[in-house]
């Protein structure tokens, strides 16, 4: 595989991350904190699921769930606005900015495999 397949994913990873910390931080800000209301576990399921073949997880975790959330992102966005939670819209902006190049990403390397 060619080494711009694992730079584009290490990319992805840092972002992953830095989205995790600032809704964790988020979360803090108004009193909660991860883990405490019930979520799926969509993503790890298709992790597992697509395991031995590398075209079929392209095929689904940044093109399924990835995708969706371009598509439930902006509603979020302009909820969070609405609703004067200025800082909560700024982070779903950022999310949404990153996971457009996730999808990217995992198009370009579907299209190469």
């Amino acid at each position: 595989m060619l080494r711009s397949f694992f730079d584009d994913w290490v990319q992805v990873d840092l972002e992953e991350a830095k989205h995790f910390s600032m809704l964790d931080k988020r979360l803090i800000e108004v009193g909660a904190a991860y883990g405490d209301l019930p979520a799926h576990d969509e993503l790890w399921q298709a992790a597992e699921e697509t395991r031995s073949s590398l075209i079929a997880r392209l095929a689904i975790i940044p093109l399924v769930p990835e995708a969706y959330g371009l598509d439930t992102t902006p509603p979020m966005i302009e909820k969070a606005k609405t609703g004067g939670d200025d800082a909560t819209a700024h982070i779903l902006e950022t999310i949404y900015r990153d996971e457009k190049r996730h999808v990217a990403f995992g198009a370009k390397w579907f299209r190469f495999l």
